[in-house]
């Protein structure tokens, strides 16, 4: 059978202050690249990678004193794919939204893909090692009603990963979970599968600096 050569996409990451809009050197994690490539590049301000256009690659991005960067992409088929990664100084009630931590279908168990992101989020907690975070679950459900089952569930996935964390070694005293059920839906009335899944995610917010 012939074989094909799987063409190699250029993959640019630059990273920079959010309100100076200035470069700033930062902990930069690229999931599922080739065994070949390394996966972290620790205190640079911008990276390029040779990447395989066909998988989906995930970027975090930590920087003591910032916000966790998480995003999930798909090189397109273009000669150079750059994303611009523009860090957020923390704030106390600011919120990062656990895009990449994923759980079996109406259950708390966390799915094995996401124990990459598991790993960032201690990370990130131990590079800041002065914050405080609560861990907020939410869910997908009737608009009208916040059933029991719903903050149930919430609550069994906020508690899994602020377990997750206390297992990794993350001090009891600068964690801890609540499950809001469908309370703070993001969009109250979903009408596509993009809505649902903003409304199903889990989310740490910083409660002490």
């Amino acid at each position: 059978e012939p074989s094909y050569e799987i063409p190699l996409r250029k993959l640019q990451i630059t990273v920079t202050d959010k309100e100076t809009g200035e470069r700033i050197p930062s902990n930069i994690f690229v999931d599922n690249l080739p065994d070949s490539v390394p996966s972290k590049y620790p205190a640079v301000s911008q990276i390029s990678l040779d990447v395989l256009s066909y998988r989906t690659y995930d970027i975090n991005v930590i920087k003591k004193g910032y916000l966790l960067h998480s995003e999930s992409f798909i090189p397109k088929n273009d000669s150079l794919y750059t994303i611009d990664v523009a860090l957020k100084p923390m704030s106390k009630g600011d919120k990062i939204n656990l895009v990449n931590i994923k759980f079996e279908s109406d259950k708390a168990k966390i799915l094995p893909k996401s124990l990459p992101s598991l790993e960032k989020l201690k990370e990130f907690m131990t590079e800041n090692d002065n914050i405080h975070i609560e861990i907020q679950g939410h869910v997908n459900g009737e608009a009208k009603r916040n059933k029991r089952s719903y903050r149930k569930l919430s609550e069994a996935r906020a508690e899994a990963i602020y377990q997750s964390l206390l297992d990794a070694g993350i001090e009891k005293s600068r964690l801890s979970y609540e499950g809001f059920g469908n309370a703070k839906m993001i969009y109250r009335n979903p009408v596509n599968n993009r809505q649902a899944e903003a409304n199903r995610r889990v989310e740490a917010e910083i409660t002490k600096l």
